[in-house]
């Protein structure tokens, strides 16, 4: 195939596959949210819930070391409830364990 604007085929579907893969949390990005949402409580927002997980997604792309540059206050609140659920469900099972 021809280049177009001096990148060739390969190149832009390479391009393209890098900006679709997915990211993975890390433990780390993990503890930065769980630390940052102690901190700043957005969970017992009754009012303006969505700035307050906002202010969360913002306080964690300024740190260096947090990784998920694509970061909103919706996503933010998603992980934030799972890792909740998940440890609720490991609370649960390990009761019933003893």
């Amino acid at each position: 195939m021809e280049d177009i604007g001096g990148t060739s085929d390969t190149e832009v579907l390479g391009n393209l596959y890098d900006v679709q893969e997915k990211k993975r949390w890390t433990e780390d990005d993990d503890i930065l949210l769980l630390t940052q949402a102690n901190n700043e409580r957005p969970f017992v927002q009754r009012k303006d819930a969505t700035r307050a997980w906002q202010a969360v997604a913002g306080a964690l792309l300024s740190i260096d070391g947090f990784t998920r540059r694509g970061l909103d206050g919706k996503k933010a609140q998603n992980r934030f409830l799972l890792l909740v659920r998940q440890h609720k469900a490991h609370n649960e099972s390990s009761a019933r364990l003893s």
